[in-house]
């Protein structure tokens, strides 16, 4: 091989591995996997998932969110109510001495119509966490409660 046939090899090569590498990180995830990088989010504090809530709608261990996001009056408020919101969270779970890693046996808590209902074990408090995702094409989470706890 010549030299520009070993450049132009090398070139496809390249951008074959670029190529697979986006088709990777583009492939949808299961509900168990959106869920827990959801989930994983909010306790890490990382805003750029929050595409993935359902803010309108979202109740939170018994807070409707959704209620008083949906009062706020421009998308301003709303960008700075999400951005503390998530803050806050991250900020109150971790001052309680809460872990990601402590929730564990993450499955398919039930599958209906309207979304998918997702359930964690936590070790620490030895409950189970529920994460509701609805839709089916653009799933988001709207729900997070203990098992067993009322809304």
């Amino acid at each position: 091989m010549n030299k520009e046939t070993k450049q132009t090899l090398g070139i496809i090569l390249i951008s074959l591995a670029v190529i697979f590498i986006i088709f990777l990180r583009a492939k949808p995830k299961n509900d168990l996997e959106l869920c827990r990088d959801i989930f994983w989010g909010f306790v890490e504090g990382r805003q750029s998932l929050q595409n993935y809530i359902d803010w309108e709608h979202l109740r939170a261990l018994g807070l409707d969110v959704g209620a008083t996001y949906r009062k706020l009056p421009n998308p301003k408020e709303k960008e700075d109510y999400r951005r503390e919101f998530y803050k806050n969270f991250s900020v109150s779970f971790k001052r309680n001495a809460g872990r990601f890693e402590a929730f564990t046996n993450w499955r398919i808590y039930e599958k209906a119509a309207l979304g998918t209902i997702i359930a964690a074990d936590y070790k620490l408090k030895s409950k189970t966490a529920l994460f509701t995702l609805s839709g089916f094409e653009n799933k988001k989470l709207t729900n997070i409660k203990w098992e067993g706890a009322g809304e």
